[in-house]
């Protein structure tokens, strides 16, 4: 009997010495369950989900037809050699789109600053692209295209919800950062995208030119 109890109790002891073992070298067992009251970190919400699909109390409706133009296209060096046969694009899917103008007597007289805009498209969710003010900043106007390009500014076909802010700054910081407007006015341009593809039917032939022969 006394055997036996030794025995356990060197297997107890042997069994405590290789528990605190793999501790100390920071093997463990983690049975730990997630609480109840644990959650998962917050989903980020980007611009456009946060602006939703509500226009600005001031809004206009503008629709816009864009068609973008294949047409295959043989290209020959100068030899008459064919060295491409593509379908390529011959007119590029843009628009011209004009957004507002203020008139003298809707701002204020001899303001210092000049007007700044900023424009934003809901739909593609970025104001990248350009878009290009008047003379005096007065009017504003957009070079839409169906993609990203660096002179244009990028729509989608369908509906775009495409928010405009105008404003006359009349103080700023030593940042350059405007503390105080003097006129402000904000708005949405709900335009409507007609996008077409065609293909013409015509093949267009491109020939190379041969270098002229140097004289000696």
């Amino acid at each position: 009997m006394m055997l036996k109890f030794n025995v356990k109790n060197l297997f107890i002891a042997a069994l405590g010495i290789i528990v605190l073992f793999l501790t100390s070298c920071g093997f463990f067992i983690d049975d730990s369950s997630p609480s109840a009251d644990h959650k998962d970190p917050p989903k980020k919400v980007s611009q456009c989900e946060l602006l939703g699909n509500t226009p600005r109390e001031n809004n206009f409706e503008k629709f816009v037809s864009i068609e973008r133009h294949f047409q295959r296209t043989l290209r020959y060096d100068c030899n008459n050699k064919l060295i491409s046969d593509e379908l390529e694009t011959v007119k590029s899917p843009r628009a011209e789109v004009h957004i507002k103008r203020f008139e003298k007597h809707e701002i204020p007289e001899n303001y210092e600053f000049t007007p700044k805009w900023n424009v934003y498209n809901r739909r593609t969710c970025g104001a990248s692209g350009a878009y290009s003010a008047s003379r005096d900043f007065l009017a504003m106007g957009l070079d839409v295209d169906m993609a990203s390009a660096l002179f244009t500014f990028r729509v989608d076909a369908g509906e775009n919800l495409i928010d405009y802010d105008f404003t006359i700054c009349e103080e700023y910081n030593e940042n350059n950062e405007c503390v105080s407007n003097l006129f402000e006015y904000k708005g949405t341009m709900i335009l409507y995208v007609d996008y077409v593809e065609k293909t013409l039917e015509e093949d267009r032939i491109i020939n190379g030119t041969c270098p002229e022969p140097e004289s000696n």
